[in-house]
């Protein structure tokens, strides 16, 4: 078992989303092509997750408005992208290794 050091963690890739909905159900039927970053904020015990997405919304790109207009139902509750979030860690061990990089690619099926 092994610690992880949360310092200057940076992640990219791109993933295929489908938006979300209020049920947290795919909202689209076809997948948008975005980009996902990951990183580790200060002092290193919050990981930090952006999307960049023509959908995400808010003043901190916390909603998706996939399926509703600014990412608001009608009775205002709003629909939380699930790719942009802050994340506090207070530590993290694993059974393996921890490589120096992680491989994001996508692969097309």
């Amino acid at each position: 078992m092994c610690k992880v050091n949360l310092d200057n963690i940076k992640i990219e890739g791109e993933i295929y989303c489908k938006g979300i909905d209020e049920k947290m159900q795919e909202a689209l039927k076809d997948g948008e092509l975005v980009k996902l970053r990951i990183s580790s904020k200060s002092p290193g015990d919050w990981l930090q997750m952006d999307v960049e997405c023509k959908y995400n919304c808010g003043g901190h790109g916390e909603r998706c408005s996939a399926k509703y207009v600014d990412g608001k139902m009608p009775d205002g509750t709003e629909v939380l992208c699930p790719y942009s979030r802050d994340i506090r860690v207070f530590g993290i061990s694993i059974q393996s290794q921890v490589p120096k990089t992680i491989d994001l690619s996508v692969s097309e099926e």
